[in-house]
């Protein structure tokens, strides 16, 4: 095996190894980001009284690349990172915004 096959082998090897580290890595601070747009909104809308529209626009600067969707029929709100993490948040009265 030649020289320049064992580097590109070990280059390989290693940028395989921290893009699997950096996935492990990652993931919790995703899920934790889409539970905190998800009960931001929630309390935003039912608790601050502002639409929907001006709610998720608070959040551009944190995730312009998440989903959050309204969810009048289950007063709550649905933040998600499609395919990675999805988190719900609801609106009790007398409690707030929970998140599930």
């Amino acid at each position: 095996m030649t020289r320049l096959r064992k580097i590109s082998i070990g280059a390989g090897a290693l940028f395989l190894l921290s893009v699997i580290g950096g996935w492990i890595f990652l993931l919790p601070v995703i899920e934790i980001g889409t539970g905190f747009a998800a009960k931001q909104v929630c309390s935003c809308m039912y608790l601050g009284e502002r639409s929907f529209s001006d709610c998720r626009a608070d959040l551009r600067r944190y995730g312009p690349r998440m989903d959050v969707d309204n969810l009048p029929e289950l007063s709550g709100v649905q933040a998600e990172i499609f395919p990675v993490a999805r988190a719900r948040a609801y609106y009790h009265k007398g409690a707030g915004c929970t998140q599930e």
